[in-house]
């Protein structure tokens, strides 16, 4: 069914947004998302590391992540 549409059963479907670089700063390209899978949560690690260690503020680091869930997720494991 797939191939009489044109399309591979392999691929997932974009989005439909633009493609943009991660948010987490990896440098990869994403599919139209913020996030490649699962870089949010390397996101997430990546702000809480640098809240513990001194390095930004707890708010400051609330303010790169842009859903709620997210900043929720960042707030909780900061605790």
């Amino acid at each position: 069914k797939a191939r009489e549409l044109g399309v591979s059963a392999f691929r997932s479907p974009s989005r439909g947004g633009k493609r943009q670089p991660c948010a987490c700063g990896c440098g990869e390209t994403t599919g139209g998302g913020t996030y490649r899978p699962g870089h949010d949560a390397r996101h997430v690690s990546q702000l809480v590391a640098s809240v513990r260690a001194g390095e930004l503020e707890l708010e400051d680091a609330v303010g790169k992540v842009t859903s709620d869930a997210l900043k929720a997720k960042l707030r909780k494991a900061a605790e």
